[in-house]
């Protein structure tokens, strides 16, 4: 069995695909990442699992502000450091 999801246009906002099968990882990945990029924190909390997230995390392409957000979060509450691609170019954000 599947767990599809249909992601709103304020999410997807582009390209004809909107549902997405979360059973899929490469689906999974699509979704997570645009969901962390362009949801709000409600649609965070409806659209991720925060185990899967930590499991998808090393293929992960975000931008630098929420990947340290998320890292710092994972730090803080798990203990467990993970990657931080944008750690070594000195990026600043806001």
């Amino acid at each position: 069995m599947s767990r599809w999801v249909e992601l709103p246009l304020e999410i997807k906002w582009s390209g004809p695909l909107r549902s997405y099968d979360l059973d899929d990882p490469k689906d999974r990945l699509v979704v997570y990442e645009l969901v962390l990029q362009e949801g709000d924190g409600a649609q965070v909390r409806e659209y991720i699992d925060v185990d899967q997230l930590y499991d998808l995390w090393d293929e992960m392409y975000l931008p630098v502000g929420v990947e340290t957000a998320w890292a710092d979060y994972f730090e803080r509450v798990r203990g467990t450091p993970v990657r931080r691609r944008w750690a070594s170019l000195n990026f600043k954000h806001a």
